[in-house]
């Protein structure tokens, strides 16, 4: 008897594999599309900001805009520019790249970020560069580490740690403000950002029958699209860079709770040279599937399963003339439609052609994109 076999055996995709799929797996997906979003959403910064200049015209008093004469400080609306007042038009238009008294934010519909209450714009803008590439490299960095302990130490072990870790390192910006800090802590996030919903993803495939694979990938997706539609109005309702790290750590926390009740892999067990504990698991997999009279005697003849890779798509939002959470809310709602058509063409043309096909696609429009952006 083969794994899938095995699997048939203890009830093939029932209530165990039902549950997990819609409870374990949207909620590793919830975690993966917070900390995915929350990248962007932490060190957003608005699209005006000037520096707050008092000038003087020569008598004691200032003018605004308007020309009206007043002790009022002059605010010049020009990103990274100064414009001093009257007298000084030589020197109207000239870049700045520091403000001495702290810049001035034009938030309208956006909220204090860490970008604008650490001043990182103009010349300190590559400072909230350095922490999306940070992330993004701890990112990387933890499907290796999750590989890793996914083999090495099991499925579930790989979760814990990676989970754990980033609960922790989301919640370090909350007490510390220096930039060193705040971009290695962002790096120990990422390592769990996004593997943790990969390996749950795996974890969840190696307990699903071949017939309903496919099905999985599709709740994956789907749920993807839906929350991360949902999110950029969900960072809108709460305003506060502060509730997306909490959130974040929450996520890492429920997936935790949750882990207790989700057996290890059979799959990995047998892998492991541990037979009897994978006949253990499918006996009470086959009990939870509603199948009583089932015993760890029947799975007698199971045999060491093949492996099978999996592959993910990495979703990417684009910019559109909207505002900040309609932009991105309705860019990743252009992935359901073809998910939708992804899932029903997997199962007719296979898995190569699609991929293929829509790889071309998508790089071909992202260049497109690219040349019109550069072009205007």
């Amino acid at each position: 008897m083969d794994f899938d076999g095995a699997l048939n055996k203890s009830g093939g995709f029932g209530r165990f594999q039902k549950i997990l799929a819609l409870v374990f797996l949207t909620t590793a997906t919830a975690h993966f599309t917070c900390n995915h979003m929350a990248q962007v959403f932490l060190l957003i910064v608005p699209e005006h900001y000037w520096c707050p200049l008092v000038v003087s015209n020569g008598n004691g008093s200032f003018e605004d805009s308007s020309g009206v004469g007043s002790d009022a400080p002059v605010f010049v609306r020009q990103s990274c520019l100064l414009e001093f007042g009257s007298g000084t038009s030589d020197r109207n238009g000239t870049t700045t790249d520091y403000c001495e008294g702290g810049w001035y934010y034009e938030y309208n519909d956006l909220y204090p970020t860490m970008s604008t209450e650490n001043n990182w714009v103009c010349g300190d803008a590559w400072k909230q560069y350095v922490l999306h590439t940070t992330f993004w490299i701890g990112s990387m960095s933890g499907y290796v580490t999750s590989g890793f302990l996914a083999d090495k130490f099991g499925r579930k072990v790989a979760i814990c740690v990676l989970a754990t870790i980033s609960a922790l390192a989301n919640l370090i910006p909350l007490f510390i403000n220096q930039h060193l800090g705040l971009a290695i802590a962002r790096l120990v996030a990422g390592m769990g950002a996004e593997s943790v919903c990969s390996t749950i993803f795996v974890l969840v495939m190696e307990f699903t029958i071949p017939e309903r694979r496919t099905l999985i990938g599709f709740v994956w997706a789907f749920s993807w699209t839906l929350m991360a539609s949902a999110y950029p109005w969900y960072a809108d309702l709460i305003q506060s860079w502060r509730g997306l790290v909490i959130t974040n750590s929450a996520l890492s926390a429920v997936i935790l709770v949750l882990l207790w009740f989700v057996p290890e892999s059979p799959s990995w067990h047998l892998t492991a040279g541990r037979r009897d504990k994978a006949v253990a698991i499918l006996t009470k997999i086959a009990r939870v599937n509603g199948l009583r009279d089932i015993s760890e005697d029947d799975f007698k003849a199971l045999q060491v399963p093949d492996m099978f890779v999996l592959q993910r798509q990495h979703a990417r939002a684009s910019h559109l003339g909207l505002n900040v959470y309609g932009t991105y809310s309705i860019a990743i709602a252009f992935e359901l439609p073809v998910n939708l058509f992804t899932i029903m063409a997997l199962d007719r043309l296979g898995r190569r052609w699609p991929n293929v096909a829509f790889m071309f696609v998508g790089g071909a429009v992202s260049l497109v994109m690219a040349l019109i952006r550069t072009g205007g």
